[in-house]
Parts: structure tokens; sequence; C-alpha cells
């Protein structure tokens, strides 16, 4: 019986599995740009939802909002509290910057705030629409973001 060695993966190499999963890790943390709608020139530079900025946030809110006597565990949040710290999280540390959001009686362009864009959180499909975007794994390959920075 011969001792078959099990071949060492090289410190650099690249897969079929690299082609499918490999994200930008900057992109993840800094935002990558998402079209909303290019009709109308909006666009929103989004971070992963589990970057380490957008965690930290998550923790900070949850100790603004809730004493530790009060919330000992995630079970403990109504779905009320749980939806508010959603749309501050996404408000305050998902959504990065914004181009081409627009008062609809003015037409003046709307500069990205995290107050702001807490407002538009009680938009259920945009939460969502900004929710999917910082979960989904194509948001933050290059080609994503050089598409719809291209694009502006």
């Amino acid at each position: 019986m011969t001792d078959k060695k099990k071949p060492e993966a090289p410190a650099e190499f690249s897969t079929n599995l690299h082609n499918i999963f490999a994200t930008n890790e900057s992109l993840e943390e800094t935002g990558a740009w998402v079209v909303v709608n290019d009709l109308m020139g909006i666009r929103m530079k989004i971070r992963r939802l589990r970057a380490d900025s957008v965690v930290k946030a998550f923790e900070r809110i949850m100790r603004e909002q809730f004493t530790e006597e009060y919330l000992r565990k995630p079970q403990d949040m109504t779905e009320e509290q749980g939806m508010l710290v959603l749309q501050r999280q996404l408000a305050e540390a998902v959504i990065v910057d914004w181009k081409g959001v627009r008062d609809s009686n003015t037409g003046e362009e709307i500069p990205y705030s995290p107050e702001f864009a807490l407002q538009l959180m009680k938009m259920k499909d945009f939460r969502e629409f900004v929710y999917q975007a910082a979960n989904e794994r194509d948001t933050f390959r290059d080609k994503s973001d050089k598409a719809a920075a291209g694009n502006s």
C-alpha cells in the first residue's frame, strides 16, 4: 500500500468557484454603485449587509435604542422595534451615497443624508430594494460597480 500525498493548494490560485463566488471585499466595505432606475439616472452606493462598518452600526444602533437590562436577546425585540433597527441600519450604514434622487415638486437633486434616507425607508419596496442589493453577491463583483459608475 503506497502513501498518496494530498496536493497542497498554492497560496494564490483561482478556480471555477472563484468565478461564481468571489467578490471585491473593498467594494463590500466602501460600497458599490447600483442602478436603481437607469432612465431617471438614479444610482445608489450600497455597502454589503455584513460589511464590518454595517455590523458595527447595527451594534451601535442597538445600544442607542435599548439598554442592556431591557434587551438581553433579539427575541426580546418586538417586530416594530426590529423594523426600526433595520431601517436605521440601512439608512445610516448600508446606503453610502446616491445620485439622481430628486424632489418631485422642484426637480432639485437631493444630496444623500442618513436622515433623508431614513425617511425613505418608510417605503417598503424601497427598503426591500436596498436590503436585497446589500445582500446580493453580484452587487459586489467588480463588473457591477464599473457598469453602474460608468453610466452616471
